[in-house]
């Protein structure tokens, strides 16, 4: 039963807020049905802001703000800085694995729609110098968005 259910997980540079809406979008437009609701923050990411999950027949995405690790938090607060920063976004996808096509095209539609391009996370002081993962980010946008070429 696991091995029918795949996990895409990716950081991007937009807001959760930017996100979840233009998300919604892109499934109204394609009549796509689905659901919204929130759960408690992710820890680790950050403490205030709600997880929230958008939940179609084929796929699930949970949408995750990042803005520090619990250490990096403290010490911000502490020096009056935690507000000078906006945080990012962690997209965790499950999806069906004979639902790829469908997940994949959504996506595509929501990197090409996107403000800006996703996987631009340097503006966020914690990835500003994680070389390695801005290329694997933008690696994986960009498997996205050249899937069924």
């Amino acid at each position: 039963m696991l091995s029918t259910v795949k996990r895409w997980e990716v950081y991007m540079g937009l807001s959760q807020e930017k996100s979840v809406r233009l998300f919604k979008e892109i499934l109204e437009s394609r009549g796509i049905s689905y659901q919204i609701s929130t759960s408690h923050p992710h820890f680790m990411y950050d403490d205030q802001h709600e997880k929230i999950l958008i939940r179609t027949p084929d796929f699930h995405i949970q949408f995750i703000y990042v803005s520090a690790d619990p250490l990096t938090r403290l010490f911000t607060n502490v020096m009056g800085i935690s507000k000078q920063h906006s945080g990012i976004t962690l997209l965790s996808c499950k999806f069906k694995k004979q639902s790829k096509g469908s997940f994949y095209s959504v996506m595509k539609s929501f990197v090409h729609n996107a403000p800006s391009d996703p996987w631009h996370i340097t503006s966020h002081p914690r990835f500003r110098f994680a070389v390695l993962l801005q290329l694997i980010t933008k690696y994986k946008w960009k498997r996205i968005d050249d899937f069924g070429q």
